[in-house]
C-alpha cells in the first residue's frame, strides 16, 4: 500500500510538472490592436497561441500572463489597456503592480493550465498545491 501512494503522488507531481513547462498555449493579444475581442473574458480561441512558436527557446519554462494598463492620457482623460502574453522571466508573485509617470500596470501570471490568462482573477496555483498536499495526506491516512 505504502508503493502506491508513492506512485500515486510521483505521478501527481511529475503530471504537474509537464503540464507547467512543455506545450504551453497562452492566449495573446492587446486591446491597443483588438479593442473588442482581446478584453472579453471569454476569448475566441483564435487568440491560443504556442509559446514556443512564438518565442523559440528563450526559455524552458513558459507561463501565461495578463497585464491590465492604466494609461493617463492629455486633459485627465485614462485608458485602459489588457494585454495577454506569455512569459518566461519567473517571478516568486503571482500577481504584482507597477507605477510610473503617467501609467499604472497590474501583471498576473499563471502555470495552472493552457490559456488561464483568460479570466479576470488569474492564480489559482497555491489552492492547486494546497488540494494536492491535502489529498496527498488524506490518502496516506486512509492507507
Amino acid at each position: 500500500m505504502k508503493w502506491l501512494f508513492i506512485s500515486f503522488v510521483a505521478v501527481l507531481t511529475f503530471c504537474l510538472i509537464f503540464t507547467s513547462v512543455f506545450g504551453r498555449t497562452c492566449y495573446v493579444c492587446d486591446t491597443y490592436k483588438d479593442p473588442i475581442g482581446c478584453r472579453t473574458e471569454s476569448l475566441n480561441d483564435t487568440y491560443l497561441k504556442s509559446c514556443e512558436e512564438l518565442h523559440g527557446t528563450k526559455s524552458n519554462v513558459y507561463f501565461c500572463r495578463k497585464i491590465n494598463q492604466y494609461v493617463e492620457k492629455l486633459m485627465g482623460v485614462s485608458d485602459e489597456r489588457v494585454v495577454r502574453q506569455c512569459g518566461w522571466e519567473e517571478t516568486t508573485r503571482a500577481c504584482y503592480n507597477r507605477a510610473g509617470f503617467g501609467s499604472r500596470l497590474t501583471v498576473c501570471t499563471c502555470y495552472e493550465k493552457d490559456g488561464c490568462n483568460s479570466a479576470a482573477h488569474l492564480p489559482i496555483s497555491w489552492i492547486l498545491i494546497m488540494t494536492t498536499a491535502a489529498a496527498s495526506l488524506s490518502l496516506r491516512h486512509l492507507l
